[in-house]
């Protein structure tokens, strides 16, 4: 069986209402380059929650998601490619789970096989 790895993974979304949705996600660990996705909007209609104050913080505006952001389904596979079987972490993982969830509904996919645990249990 070959050894896991341990990447590390966060998310950024428009706001933190719970019409929320992910709008970009990265990853990585101390061995390869972290891994970073715009995540477009356009193919889920009920992804619509925006806050320009939340806009001022994560600072990526609503048009370069639609420009430059792949579709949800592009990204799981992605997440399905380097993560899946791995040992995630973060430090929210609470909200970063929830995130992972909206994205794969989002794209009719299974979940990936693993949770995001957090960063203190590796201390």
């Amino acid at each position: 069986m070959p050894t896991r790895k341990t990447y590390f993974i966060d998310f950024e979304a428009p706001s933190l209402s719970h019409d929320s949705w992910p709008i970009e996600i990265a990853w990585g660990n101390d061995i390869n380059a972290i891994e970073s996705y715009l995540i477009s909007p356009e193919t889920i209609r009920h992804w619509t929650d925006w806050s320009n104050p939340s806009q001022k913080i994560h600072g990526i505006p609503h048009e370069e998601l639609i420009e430059y952001g792949d579709v949800p389904g592009l990204v799981c596979e992605k997440i399905y490619a380097a993560l899946d079987n791995q040992l995630v972490y973060s430090d929210t993982p609470a909200f970063n789970m929830d995130w992972l969830r909206k994205l794969f509904d989002g794209a009719s996919l299974p979940m990936p096989d693993f949770i995001i645990k957090d960063i203190d249990a590796l201390s």
